[in-house]
């Protein structure tokens, strides 16, 4: 018994990273498909179009930074939180 909660610890706590990140970051299908859409010139044309994995993509289009088009370099800008939330966050705030 003592093994099997042992292991469902060890699932728990080696899950538990990627469930965070993907609900911290917000990066969800709409999410991707919202950058896919908006950056799709801009990655054909720095970088080929033709990189497997969504961050190599991503690590391209931010070395070209400057040069891609408002939509594409909006998508790839750090997001601002406070735009879920209905009033500004306050940390102090109780």
């Amino acid at each position: 018994m003592k093994i099997l909660a042992s292991a469902f610890a060890f699932v728990i706590l080696a899950c538990a990273p990627a469930f965070a990140v993907n609900t911290w970051a917000g990066n969800t299908a709409e999410d991707m498909a919202e950058e896919q859409g908006a950056c799709a010139v801009d990655a054909g044309r720095f970088c080929g179009g033709n990189t497997v994995f969504i961050f190599e993509m991503e690590n391209c289009l931010k070395r070209h930074i400057r040069q891609l088009a408002p939509a594409c370099r909006q998508e790839l800008t750090p997001t601002d939180f406070r735009k879920y939330h209905d009033e500004e966050f306050d940390p102090f705030d109780p």
